[in-house]
């Protein structure tokens, strides 16, 4: 039996990559997918391809809040 070749994403680099194939992003080796919802991220396309980063976390613009010492008043 052979291994299933699937694999999990998260619904904004597939959004991303969804762009690049169908959408606005089409034919275009650099992307960035913005999604402002009930958290903020981001999907990244270089040269044709997802890219997660060094530990997996491109694009997670959510992390780029830890650390505040300051409250953010929304």
């Amino acid at each position: 039996m052979t291994p299933n070749p699937g694999a999990i994403e998260n619904d904004i680099n597939l959004a991303a990559l969804g762009e690049r194939w169908r959408g606005i992003a089409r034919g275009v080796d650099d992307s960035a997918f913005l999604s402002i919802g009930t958290g903020l991220g981001a999907g990244l396309v270089l040269r044709g391809e997802l890219h997660r980063g060094h530990h997996g976390a491109a694009g997670e613009l959510d992390y780029a809040r830890v650390g505040l010492t300051e409250d953010i008043d929304p």
